[in-house]
This record gives C-alpha cells, structure tokens and sequence, in this order.
C-alpha cells in the first residue's frame, strides 16, 4: 500500500467515524424528546385492541373508546369510518363494504402523546 493510498483510506474512516457520531448525537436528542418505551408500550396496546377489531364480525366493527387495565395513563380511542366506493363494486362484480378503523393510543403528562394505527376492513356479498 502506498502512502497516497493509506492517507485516502485514513481519510476515509475518519468521514464513517463522524457520520456515526452525528447519528449517535441525534438518536440522543430525539430520545430526549420521546419516551422510547411509552411508545413501545402504547404499540403494542394499540395492536392488541386492532387484533380484537379484526376478530369481530364486519358488522360489529364499531367506534369505542376506554382504558387499559394494568396499564394507567394509557387510554385508548377506536374510529371507524364508512368507505363507499360504487367503483369498486363494478371493477370486482361484487357488493363491496369498506370500514377504515384508526385505533389511537394516548400516553403521556395529560396524555399529548398518541400512537396511532390504521386498518381497512372488507365486506364482499355477490
């Protein structure tokens, strides 16, 4: 190895080792800011409550809202909308129904914070 090529290699490395630590700098600012774990928390919550929508009937699928026992500070609120799409029925020669459910998750001092996650729901009657 020449001495032109090991200054561009060390040159190199030290371009990778500043990257790295501006990611590392930035990943602390944001951790700052956020509560990794309430939100680690309020996903998984707000996937247990997605997870009981998707077992229901399409016609029990409804809005609500409530608490979590075991888990204060933590609530939760389920939105579900009516999608009608006259297309789609033409385009797949069936009856469609759609139901768009949005289950937020709230945590946080006076709960500002909200995790919140989305699912399309299907009805096919031909």
């Amino acid at each position: 190895m020449t001495l032109a090529e090991l200054v561009i290699a060390i040159a190199v490395i030290g371009i990778c080792v500043a990257s790295i630590a501006l990611m590392f700098q930035e990943a602390l600012r944001i951790r700052g800011k956020a509560d990794v774990r309430a939100m680690t928390i309020a996903t998984a919550l707000g996937e247990k409550i997605m997870e009981n929508l998707t077992a229901r009937s399409f016609a029990d699928i409804s809005s609500f809202n409530g608490t979590f026992s075991g888990f204060p500070g933590y609530s939760y609120r389920v939105a579900v909308y009516n999608v009608e799409d006259p297309n789609l029925d033409a385009a797949l020669n069936y009856t469609t129904a759609y139901k768009l459910a949005n289950v937020s998750v709230l945590y946080g001092d006076n709960q500002a914070s909200n995790i919140t996650l989305s699912s399309l729901f299907v009805n096919l009657t031909r």
